[in-house]
């Protein structure tokens, strides 16, 4: 096993509202979760631009540490986010995902097109499980992936947690969530994988056994949680050597929201800074005992993205986050050399 807690930041969590499409599909909502063959999965979805916006990017821990520390003291003294920032400001809440919708389910879809990433003849092949905070690393993985050989396979949906628990959303169950988690792990299984990465959310609406919501930041929900964490590996561990499981990305409290808060403060940098707290540093230590517990490892992504419990909005001329909880397609593709060698998407 392996504990990979960031040495320098406190270890956060974070906040995921549940993300949904204008549209669904009303097929795939109503179909059984039944096996899709192997031999079916997608062709590789193309990485476009990622490989060329990749070129710059950091590939070791030194740079980016060094690197967050100047976004800090460029905050510290008072300066403004430079107008070359990367995305543009005035696209930063789109800066995102940028991969098919069809490669991830939403609200009620028990399923989805299987799609794979980086090379689709690697010899290596590693598995991508979890909700919108493992798409949110897809492109920077998806083009590192691409240059090592690695066949990178993704299984999403948006929302849901891959932790095995029932869970609620919109104040009802929400079967469909169960569902697609089973029909994953059927799937990952018959791929049999080198490897398998999970990242997922915090405040997932745990349902209890009288089909009441566990209340969040208590004993009892930090009981089902880890329970849930430590089933999920052991599922896992079952099909594949390598299991990684990441902790949650540090959430934004409102006014350190990216855009709302540069817009507030006529772009300077200072008051956006993010410090990471007590209440979300217990969540990723209660997943990290959980994790090594099964023989699992552990990953805190916010060594991607803090430094000693600070973490900037604008690093290496990037807007970290696009919103409260995910970073910008851009931060990915800047971290994703790194990322995937130390996640072993890559070897």
């Amino acid at each position: 096993m392996i504990d990979q807690t960031h040495p320098e930041s406190a270890v956060p969590s974070a906040f995921l509202p549940l993300l949904t499409a204008l549209t669904a599909s009303l097929a795939l909502a109503a179909a059984p979760a039944t096996a899709t063959p192997p031999s079916q999965v997608a062709a590789s979805v193309a990485p476009s631009t990622a490989t060329v916006a990749a070129s710059a990017a950091v590939d070791d821990r030194t740079s980016l540490s060094r690197q967050l520390r100047r976004g800090l003291a460029a905050a510290d003294a008072g300066r403004r986010a430079p107008a070359r920032t990367t995305p543009q400001f005035s696209r930063l809440g789109e800066d995102g995902w940028g991969f098919p919708d069809s490669c991830g389910a939403d609200k009620r879809e028990v399923r989805h097109e299987i799609c794979t990433f980086g090379d689709p003849a690697g010899e290596r092949t590693v598995v991508l499980l979890g909700s919108s905070h493992a798409t949110m690393w897809v492109p920077g993985l998806d083009a590192a992936a691409a240059a090592g050989g690695t066949r990178l396979v993704g299984f999403f949906k948006f929302g849901c947690s891959p932790i095995v628990r029932k869970t609620q959303v919109d104040g009802k169950a929400w079967p469909e969530c169960a569902a697609w988690r089973e029909w994953a792990l059927d799937r990952i299984a018959e791929l049999g994988p080198d490897a398998v990465v999970v990242a997922g959310h915090h405040y997932v609406n745990i349902e209890g056994r009288n089909g009441r919501l566990i209340r969040e930041d208590t004993p009892r929900y930090d009981k089902a949680f880890a329970a849930g964490t430590r089933k999920l590996g052991r599922r896992l561990g079952a099909v594949a050597d390598e299991v990684t499981i990441l902790g949650d990305t540090v959430a934004r409290v409102p006014r350190t929201r990216p855009t709302v808060c540069l817009e507030a403060n006529d772009m300077r940098l200072k008051p956006c800074v993010q410090r990471l707290d007590k209440r979300t540093r217990a969540m990723n230590a209660r997943d990290r005992r959980a994790v090594l517990a099964v023989g699992a490892s552990f990953y805190d992504p916010n060594r991607l993205l803090c430094v000693k419990r600070r973490c900037p909005v604008v690093a290496a001329g990037h807007f970290v986050n696009r919103d409260f909880s995910h970073v910008t397609r851009t931060w990915s593709l800047h971290v994703g050399p790194l990322l995937a060698r130390e996640l072993r998407v890559v070897l």
